[in-house]
């Protein structure tokens, strides 16, 4: 999946597949955003992502991706995969598996209403600036979401967090229409 816009100069940046213009929503989004660009527009907040396209992404998102077997069944940590793969975050696929290139997000259950992320490289945990910045913008999108984090620290050298999961009632279920009024300060 990649990033397209509307029209060149356009801040809302619509997903959709290799080889096609059409983006999730339906709209013809013929500009393509490069995806480093796309990542750091959306970690300033500079660009926002549509929210027809972000549904579409969510319906369509492996939900057993982004978490180990054994956390298949916690509520927190299906609630965890569910926001960052809401925002676009890619998951880590088949983490369980042996000598897997597991790449990208990991959510692991660690007590009711808190979870670990990190970010998987290869299969193994990350650490480093690289993963500090990826873990950056996860923490962004938790704290949109109405989740609290921990600051990011390293436990058996990989970088990581803890989210919290709101209280119940106060969890924001979509990013739909994300703009930079409605971030916390």
């Amino acid at each position: 999946m990649r990033y397209a816009t509307i029209n060149k100069d356009d801040d809302v940046l619509h997903r959709q597949d290799l080889g096609t213009t059409r983006a999730l929503c339906g709209e013809d989004a013929p500009y393509d955003v490069d995806a480093d660009e796309a990542a750091f527009g959306l970690i300033a907040g500079t660009r926002f992502t549509c929210g027809p396209c972000d549904m579409a992404a969510a319906h369509r998102a492996p939900v057993n991706y982004g978490f180990r077997a054994a956390d298949g069944a916690n509520d927190d940590v299906r609630a965890a995969v569910r926001v960052l793969a809401i925002a676009g975050f890619e998951p880590a696929r088949d983490p369980d598996e042996f000598r897997t290139t597991a790449r990208g997000f990991l959510v692991e259950s660690i007590a009711p209403g808190s979870v670990d992320v990190s970010r998987l490289l290869n299969g193994v945990g990350a650490n480093g600036e690289g993963a500090e910045t990826m873990l950056n913008a996860y923490i962004r999108t938790f704290k949109i979401m109405g989740w609290e984090t921990s600051v990011i620290f390293e436990d058996d050298g990989v970088s990581c967090f803890v989210a919290y999961r709101p209280a119940d009632g106060e969890e924001v279920t979509s990013v739909t229409d994300d703009q930079p009024h409605n971030h916390p300060h």
